[in-house]
């Protein structure tokens, strides 16, 4: 029973690093469709498919260079023998922003292209079905993950055969105009001085004769707008900054370097993106490539500049660090869990002084090497701290574990000192793995609190050498477990603290409530990460983890009868595995897409031929609430989307007028209420009060 905790969290670790972000198997966000120019294809000839991707107001997917926030949309083919695919072409995407991180990207509707080349053994009149496997990320206040499967047949025809027109083949037409151009000339030399780089193009005269020079001057002009850079040679440029001109007939692109830490790239790719069509082009956008060679090559008679930033001082830079590191010791994340473990060493005050100074090193042991991990994934440039918690496993893994301890602190149930110190080993000889362990778990819960108290050292760690940067994170590791050194290494420090006594059953409480605090806080992290009903499945296992706590300590503990122990036990670990196991399954239910009722959005709707489900609900109603479960049915919601029924709510959550006429015209003045209005049919079917999956299946069956 002890360990369930860590290994609750260590599945929430295993799960996060599977996946920062879940997948959905099919999202109401976006949804992708594939087209094709015709249903026919000629034996040893290219063809292209097109994906269309249609995305919500407000969330955006993302292009190649997505700024360290996102991932572009991904490609995976099932293709019979003999069939290849190229690479996915994205379309010309646009400056977008996630949580102030600038990158690129798509909002409302995007089209990626791809060519796929045939065999030519193929047999005029055989059928030939090719299937892709597409997931993408897409983003608003939070991030999520999308896959689907689509599949096309093509009808194999002779070579000189009319091809069948496809519906999509106009629509096809007009988004190729979103792709870039691909011209001839536009592969160049790039050359790196401090932080200016400069591509050089050669485009012929024709082309630079149609363009007023000074229009090229900085991104935002008439004509070009912006350079991006996309792929691995995303960070190798800074997003956003850009200037161009014409010099002794070459096109000259300036940038400024990226700070990502990683070795500047031997070849540099990237669009230069206008604001109308390009001269020649026809597009707003073409493709370039340069080979990056030494300044003096490509500018044998101007000197190189310099770099324009300095790194910082590294007294001051080191000295930053380790007082960062110390600071999140008083953080909210943190002081909950050192609290816990000077508890550990109040209780050994009167042990062997050698074996406190041990188990202090192999704490901060623990600790370094998680700051040294951190560390390397910073260097490798996904220094977004904190990024396991955007996985709601995680954070449903952290928060049951804060709850469980405080529910334990406050007396509910006792499970010993060194379960409820997080791993601590301190009064056993044989705990020294409890003690890294701890560390480790310190750092992890720690990472949340570390971006507003560290942003200004952990910029600067993106200009300095990747030696200084090592050496910073290793301070802030050291800052981090000063004072359990401080407490381990100093003897007169420990025989100073208060010895062991009645008032530590006060303090154990006191901690408790902190722990609920820190708990509450995950609770608000993980309403924005998952769907509704499965916030409420949520918030409904945490009073059933209270729960088996009580009924275990109640029944559980030593001075029952055995076989009480083993019963009390039993029954309180199947209400956790049952709950949780549940709760844990509804983390990856993405919520139902709701509009807010009207009567005109009612009537347009079934004008259009749609029905229409509307429900009538408040937070602070408990059975509109419970309600709600019945909609996290996966047949449930397979009917709302076969049937394409439009999802309306009224929300009582405050005085609403309009919708309390309405209840009263229906003889109605109480919530909840739910129907569901048929095209053609007069009056709404009125739902019972108390919903279930099988009684919302029974009336979504009635749609014809």
């Amino acid at each position: 029973m002890p360990r369930l905790p860590l290994l609750l969290f260590l599945l929430g670790l295993a799960t996060s690093a599977r996946s920062q972000f879940p997948f959905s198997p099919s999202t109401n966000e976006v949804t992708v469709e594939t087209w094709v120019e015709s249903s026919d294809l000629v034996a040893g000839q290219p063809f292209e498919i097109a994906f269309h991707f249609t995305i919500a107001p407000d969330w955006h997917t993302y292009w190649l260079n997505h700024g360290g926030a996102g991932q572009e949309a991904r490609v995976t083919w099932t293709l019979p023998e003999g069939f290849r695919a190229e690479p996915l072409r994205l379309a010309v995407p646009k400056p977008i922003t996630t949580s102030g991180i600038p990158g690129y990207g798509y909002a409302g509707q995007a089209t990626h292209f791809v060519r796929l080349h045939a065999p030519s053994d193929l047999v005029p009149g055989e059928s030939v079905t090719l299937s892709a496997e597409i997931d993408w990320q897409y983003c608003k206040e939070v991030c999520k993950r999308g896959k689907t499967t689509l599949s096309e047949t093509f009808q194999v025809v002779a070579p000189g055969t009319q091809a069948s027109p496809s519906p999509e083949g106009s629509r096809m037409q007009q988004a190729r105009a979103a792709l870039a151009a691909e011209p001839d000339w536009a592969t160049g030399q790039a050359a790196l001085a401090g932080e200016l780089v400069r591509v050089v193009l050669e485009p012929p005269p024709a082309f630079l004769s149609q363009i007023d020079p000074t229009s090229w001057l900085y991104y935002g002009a008439d004509l070009v707008s912006e350079f991006y850079s996309p792929g691995e040679e995303a960070s190798a440029v800074k997003i956003g900054e850009s200037r161009f001109e014409i010099l002794e007939g070459k096109l000259v692109i300036e940038l400024t370097k990226g700070q990502s830490g990683k070795p500047f790239p031997s070849t540099l790719s990237g669009l230069v993106v206008s604001s109308s069509p390009i001269a020649d082009l026809d597009r707003k956008a073409f493709s370039i490539e340069a080979k990056v060679v030494p300044w003096a090559q490509l500018f044998p008679e101007e000197e190189p500049p310099t770099s324009q930033a300095e790194p910082p001082p590294l007294p001051l830079l080191l000295g930053v660090s380790l007082l960062g590191g110390f600071i999140l010791n008083f953080m909210p994340c943190v002081f909950p869990v050192i609290g816990l473990k000077i508890m550990g060493f109040v209780q050994q005050a009167g042990q062997d002084r050698n074996k406190i100074v041990q188990h202090g090193l192999v704490f901060t042991a623990g600790v370094v090497l998680s700051f040294w991990i951190l560390g390397g994934v910073f260097l490798a440039g996904r220094g977004l701290w904190g990024g396991q918690f955007t996985d709601p496993r995680f954070t449903f893994a952290i928060l049951l574990i804060f709850f469980f301890f405080a529910v334990n602190l406050i007396g509910v149930f006792e499970i010993g000192l060194t379960a409820t110190s997080v791993g601590s080993g301190l009064s056993s000889q044989k705990g020294l793995s409890g003690s890294f362990w701890s560390g480790i778990f310190a750092t992890l819960v720690a990472t949340p609190c570390t971006a507003p108290f560290l942003g200004v050292a952990l910029g600067s760690l993106l200009s300095v050498p990747p030696v200084w940067a090592f050496l910073a994170f290793t301070l802030m590791a050291l800052g981090l477990s000063l004072p359990y050194l401080l407490l381990s290494a100093k003897p007169s420090l420990i025989e100073k603290l208060p010895r062991p006594g009645a008032w530590m059953e006060t303090f154990k409480q006191f901690m408790g409530l902190l722990l609920f605090g820190v708990a509450a806080y995950f609770l608000w992290v993980i309403e924005a990460q998952v769907a509704e009903s499965t916030f409420l499945t949520i918030l409904l296992f945490l009073p059933v983890t209270a729960l088996a706590g009580w009924i275990y300590g109640k029944w559980g503990t030593p001075r029952r009868p055995r076989p009480t122990q083993w019963k009390a036990k039993l029954v309180a670990l199947l209400l956790l595995l049952g709950g949780g196991t549940y709760a844990w399954g509804k983390l990856g239910t993405r919520d139902l897409v709701w509009e807010t009722w009207s009567s005109e959005r009612v009537e347009q709707a079934l004008s259009q031929g749609h029905p229409v489900y509307l429900d009538f609900t408040a937070r602070w109603c408990a059975t509109c609430q419970t309600n709600k479960l019945a909609y996290a049915d996966p047949e449930v919601r397979h009917l709302l989307e076969a049937r394409e029924v439009l999802l309306l709510k009224a929300s009582f959550d405050q005085p609403n007028p309009e919708a309390t006429r309405y209840l009263q015209s229906l003889g109605k003045n109480a919530i909840p209420m739910n129907l569901l209005f048929l095209p053609g049919e007069e009056e709404p079917l009125l739902l019972p009060e108390v919903l279930t999956a099988g009684v919302v299946l029974d009336f979504l069956k009635q749609i014809p």
